[in-house]
């Protein structure tokens, strides 16, 4: 057995006190083989995470929920106690619901331990982690042992928009969802739109070509030929119709504007449809 001795001028102190446990303590049985469902471990070199606790004993444990399996997950941060004087240990031992498990822990090497616990991730759950330096059949020279509690992390708190209140610890709250806008017919923006214009009057047009008078009578000037087909307006009765003197020279005359040649002015009444 080698024994490994520190520098005095590191400062470090030595173990007030060792305990001794024999091997009869440590032997499995039958009986305890369910018990060890709750731990499994691995020997691996791991990444520094936050949160270590240090305990009494000289270790630093973290433990921590693994979202890819929803498994509490251990690892040993740091600590290499010295047992027996000055002995470096090399061996981890965890107890849970009274079963013990053991772990080579070459600390001295920067070796990591790391073990998952088979509880309910998340329930608060209590073990215990100590260290050894494994010697001989007589027993092995070990630190005490140092309670370790787990704390599941709180739920994550979401917005208000988010579909859920809460997600649990390590997942992301789900976005707020699109916002569908439905249409709903209504008064249009302004007020209530005008009515409609009226239809224009039933059309008149040309029924054969005529001279265009400036005045009706016969007696005016003529300014222009409205033509067969020629669309017109009829700005007065048509034809003109004079009860109190059926002589007057305008009766049977109509006032029109040829729309169609902008022209505007007086034809025979029999020239227009009526």
């Amino acid at each position: 057995m080698t024994r490994v001795t520190r520098a005095m001028a590191n400062g470090a102190n030595r173990m007030p006190r060792e305990i001794m446990i024999r091997p009869f303590a440590v032997k499995r049985s039958a009986a305890v083989a369910a018990v060890s469902a709750l731990c499994w471990a691995a020997v691996i070199l791991v990444a520094p995470i936050a949160n270590t606790v240090p305990l009494s004993n000289g270790l630093d444990i973290e433990c921590f929920l693994d979202n890819t399996n929803n498994h509490v997950k251990c690892v040993t941060m740091g600590g290499c106690p010295r047992v027996h004087g000055d002995y470096v240990v090399d061996a981890l031992h965890t107890m849970i619901n009274g079963h013990q498990d053991e772990y080579p822990y070459h600390c001295i090497n920067g070796q990591v331990v790391s073990w998952g616990l088979g509880i309910d991730p998340n329930s608060t759950f209590t073990f215990g982690v100590q260290a050894c330096r494994k010697k001989d059949l007589e027993g092995d020279w070990c630190t005490a042992y140092s309670d370790y509690t787990y704390t599941p992390p709180q739920p994550v708190k979401c917005p208000a928009s988010s579909p859920t209140p809460t997600v649990p610890a390590g997942q992301t709250c789900a976005p707020a969802p699109d916002v569908t806008l439905t249409a709903t017919p209504g008064a249009p923006l302004g007020g209530t739109p005008a009515p409609p214009a009226a239809p224009p009057p039933p059309g008149h047009t040309v029924i054969s070509d005529i001279d265009l008078y400036d005045t009706p009578g016969g007696g005016g000037n003529v300014i222009g030929q409205l033509k067969a087909g020629d669309a017109v307006t009829l700005n007065g009765p048509c034809p003109i119709q004079n009860a109190a003197n059926p002589d007057d020279a305008n009766n049977g005359w109509c006032k029109v504007t040829d729309t169609t040649r902008k022209l505007t002015g007086a034809v025979w009444g029999d020239a227009i449809s009526k």
